[in-house]
């Protein structure tokens, strides 16, 4: 599903992506603030897709034809990693080393390894991420500061304020709710756009 699919429900995240990606200004992660498990899971392919699309449309959405495109709308794209909480406490922990399976070290490690695709493109989601443990947060600064090189992170939580400042500043944030009011008025875009600046400048 391109991302233009979403813009008539959540036009201002996806349009500031697109433009992001069209003017060369794409971030190296993206904080998906959103309500529905599904609706973060759909929008996160969508954001995948246009991250490692080679061949973009038009009007700047993923063509969806490519074999990038095509393989992570069928979940084999090789080079797209994902974490999620799997322990009994339903947390990701940082983890001993590489090896630890489903932790943060091992998640980091990945995305140092040669790329299996030809594109060359990387692309980790953290789901949950509210449920990372403040240590885990710690240990992925350094990543998100300086991500590998053509390594691109989605981060989805329902919780943003359950994650460090510190960490939360590293991103650029997207929200998608749907229990929630929305206000339509002029400059409203805009407006919101700023307070999306000032909350993600908080933890600085």
């Amino acid at each position: 599903m391109p991302l233009k699919e979403f813009e008539e429900e959540f036009g201002l995240a996806a349009r500031a992506v697109r433009n992001a990606v069209a003017n060369g200004k794409t971030a190296h992660a993206y904080l998906l603030h959103c309500d529905d498990s599904n609706l973060a899971d759909g929008f996160s392919k969508a954001l995948a897709q246009l991250l490692a699309c080679r061949n973009r449309a038009d009007d700047g959405d993923a063509c969806g034809r490519c074999d990038d495109c095509k393989r992570i709308g069928q979940d084999t794209y090789p080079d797209l990693f994902t974490i999620v909480p799997t322990s009994k406490s339903r947390k990701i922990k940082v983890g001993k080393d590489d090896s630890d399976h489903d932790s943060i070290r091992w998640f980091q490690s990945l995305f140092y390894f040669t790329a299996a695709c030809d594109s060359g493109i990387k692309i980790g989601v953290i789901k949950d991420a509210d449920c990372m443990m403040p240590q885990a947060q710690n240990a992925f600064l350094k990543t998100l500061e300086e991500p590998p090189a053509n390594s691109y992170f989605i981060i989805c939580t329902a919780n943003p304020s359950e994650l460090l400042p510190t960490f939360r500043s590293r991103c650029q944030r997207l929200t998608l709710l749907r229990n929630s009011q929305n206000y339509s008025f002029d400059e409203s875009d805009e407006l919101l756009s700023l307070l999306n600046l000032i909350s993600s400048s908080s933890g600085r």
